[in-house]
């Protein structure tokens, strides 16, 4: 064993931003730390509370345009370079997205054809008791005593 690890990293309770850190001896070098042409990093931060995903989306696009200004090297206009903002939900399942809008379907079919079930056993129990329902009936029994019956029984 080498070492242990958190169970999970402490988002969002306890984190403002999250970067995937690697620590390769090829990652270090002085290219990777002080070159602005690697770009192989993706953050997960909290918005301000009360802000918007448009206010962040626009907050970093100014901050993207100002470093495009100041490094144009960096940032040629023919590299179609973007900064997004995301939420994390949806980052994390839209590759799954089709898969789980068809398991809702199929629940939801499922559930329909349950209560089909329920509505048609119900249905058969009140044509097998018609006889004792129409003698119920002639007795006197009134038809909101009779539906009570057939709910209860």
């Amino acid at each position: 064993m080498i070492g242990v690890l958190e169970p999970c990293v402490p988002c969002p309770q306890d984190t403002e931003i999250i970067a995937n850190v690697v620590t390769s001896p090829h990652h270090l070098s002085a290219t990777m730390v002080t070159g602005r042409i690697h770009r192989m990093t993706e953050l997960f931060g909290r918005v301000a509370p009360g802000m918007t995903v448009d206010q962040a989306r626009a907050e970093l696009s100014s901050a993207y345009s100002a470093m495009t200004k100041q490094y144009p090297e960096a940032y040629p206009k023919n590299a179609h370079f973007e900064i997004s903002v995301k939420w994390l939900r949806d980052e994390i399942t839209s590759g799954a997205r089709t898969v789980l809008l068809v398991l809702l379907a199929a629940a939801g079919l499922v559930f329909i054809i349950a209560c089909c079930n329920v509505a048609n056993l119900i249905l058969a129990r009140t044509v097998r008791r018609e006889g004792e329902l129409v003698v119920r009936l002639a007795l006197g029994a009134g038809r909101g005593a009779l539906r009570r019956m057939l709910l209860a029984f």
